[in-house]
């Protein structure tokens, strides 16, 4: 979708992901088997507990929006394509929701917010010509100064 512009199917997949995550059901927290000492049951807790938040938080519809306008000054302004980068829908569109929802939950919140984006900076490391990712960090802050 996103190589090829189709900014509809883009935004139907993110869409969809985000619908999947917030109609799932949660499971109960597990309990750590007698044999596991003390730190190692409440590490088990924690993470139980982070997973399960992670699973919860929202990403909002202006956020996801972001996201797509994010896409898209990547490919309409700055020349990003398949023939000269990776962007791919299972990176762009899937997992930096996840990474943009796990700095919601590392950061207390259970909804992400516009400044989430910034996640971009690490997942385009040789993912976009050099040229490109050495301005994402600008790139991004344009997008989120856009109203």
């Amino acid at each position: 979708a996103i190589s090829s512009g189709r900014w509809e199917e883009a935004e139907r997949i993110i869409d969809l992901f985000c619908s999947r995550l917030q109609g799932k059901e949660h499971s109960e927290t597990a309990q750590a088997d007698d044999g596991v000492d003390g730190l190692a049951q409440q590490a088990a807790v924690q993470l139980q507990y982070v997973t399960e938040a992670h699973e919860k938080v929202v990403v909002p519809i202006n956020v996801r929006r972001k996201v797509l306008h994010l896409l898209q000054q990547l490919t309409d302004r700055h020349g990003v394509s398949a023939k000269n980068s990776l962007l791919t829908d299972r990176t762009f569109l899937v997992k930096a929701l996840r990474i943009m929802r796990a700095r919601a939950v590392l950061q207390g919140r259970a909804e992400c917010i516009p400044e989430d984006l910034k996640v971009f900076e690490y997942l385009t490391t040789f993912r976009l010509p050099e040229a490109v990712h050495s301005h994402i960090g600008s790139i991004i802050q344009g997008v989120l100064d856009k109203s």
